[in-house]
């Protein structure tokens, strides 16, 4: 089956369902704490060290560490800057791995 892009009743469900998930796991963080972890890593990606500046977005992105479908907080103790590349690759890294272990079971 090919990839359709998602309807937008599709996307709001989806919003929805993350919205959910951050109230049910707790945590919450101010655009302050998110300015001042922006600073203490300089203005760059915790993995690559591109710029923000120089992304193709023009910012970094906030990635949490422990995942919010895992079960991770929305606190700023769990969450750290990305660039978009590297958001990207970590959730590729991590749809990758769940498929292996699928594999695995069968």
């Amino acid at each position: 089956m090919a990839w359709r892009k998602p309807t937008k009743r599709q996307s709001q469900r989806a919003s929805a369902r993350r919205r959910n998930r951050i109230k049910k796991n707790g945590g919450s963080h101010t655009k302050k704490e998110w300015d001042d972890l922006v600073i203490k890593f300089d203005n760059k990606c915790a993995y690559c060290g591109i710029s923000g500046e120089e992304t193709p977005l023009g910012h970094l992105t906030k990635d949490h560490i422990i995942e919010i479908c895992m079960g991770g907080p929305d606190s700023i103790d769990n969450i750290m800057p990305l660039c978009n590349r590297c958001n990207i690759m970590k959730e590729m890294k991590r749809r990758n791995a769940r498929r292996r272990r699928r594999s695995k079971k069968k």
